[in-house]
């Protein structure tokens, strides 16, 4: 990883698309950090992402990231969750986690 410090949520959001990629996982990047990109700033330090991905591929992307060097946690939601799993990825230098929805 590249962060080196807090504050680089931008950095984490790069390397942790660069380990869908190696993976061959679409995804679209999401919320404050997409809307910034189109001069609509928000007041956000993190980033999300929502992948095309199923629920049991969750466990072996899980496992990807943390060989990266990530924080990484799945949570499942529950049966009527409208959002099945969700896949937080973070570093261990304080930087805001990266979010990524699982459908």
């Amino acid at each position: 990883m590249r962060t080196t410090g807090p504050g680089q949520s931008a950095l984490l959001l790069t390397d942790a698309v660069a380990v869908l990629e190696i993976e061959k996982v679409d995804y679209a990047v999401i919320g404050a950090m997409a809307a910034s990109l189109h001069g609509v700033v928000r007041a956000s330090l993190d980033a999300d992402a929502v992948m095309s991905l199923t629920v049991q591929e969750a466990p072996a992307l899980e496992k990807n990231f943390r060989a990266a060097g990530f924080l990484a946690t799945l949570n499942r939601g529950h049966l009527q969750d409208p959002i099945p799993a969700l896949l937080s990825v973070a570093d261990s230098l304080q930087n805001p986690r990266l979010t990524h929805s699982r459908t």
